[in-house]
């Protein structure tokens, strides 16, 4: 299996430690660390001292590649902080805002800039249902008070 590590910004992340079930490991120069697992469910844990630390659960077979994204909290310069996991997903995205914001919205876009949903983000946790959408590369917008955010989600 191997992990390719990045962070919201798709830029490869150099200085983590990845944990996979009880197994440490450090990310190459590449951003990448390969295991030898058996196909099972595994529990990770990822820890850069720039982007943060991350942990989330894994089903793998022995040809499995993944992306892991890191630095997934934002903060807004209006004292906004925004939390989106898990991300990867396979369905439901779950999006956390620190305090409420009137007219807020939501964006989410793909790879190739088509919009695929719009809604109004009305409480400080949002639940997105992306189970219909193919699997790929999204980015979702968050506009609060006049300013912009944007986050890659991976859809698997």
């Amino acid at each position: 299996m191997n992990i390719n590590i990045e962070d919201n910004t798709q830029q490869i992340v150099t200085d983590a430690q990845v944990m996979v079930g009880s197994q440490i490991k450090q990310v190459d120069v590449n951003g990448q660390v390969t295991y030898n697992l058996t196909s099972a469910t595994y529990n990770y844990k990822v820890t850069s001292p720039s982007k943060g630390v991350k942990v989330g659960q894994i089903e793998l077979s022995s040809d499995t590649t993944i992306t892991i994204v890191l630095g997934v909290t934002n903060i807004l310069t209006n004292n906004y902080k925004l939390n989106f996991y898990p991300n990867p997903s396979t369905s439901i995205l779950n999006i956390e805002l620190s305090k409420p914001a009137e007219g807020a919205t939501m964006i989410i876009t793909d790879v190739k800039g088509r919009a695929i949903m719009q809604r109004p983000i009305t409480s400080t946790h949002e639940q997105i249902d992306m189970s219909q959408l193919p699997k790929g590369v999204y980015l979702i917008n968050i506009k609060i008070d006049g300013q912009n955010l944007q986050n890659k989600v991976i859809l698997r």
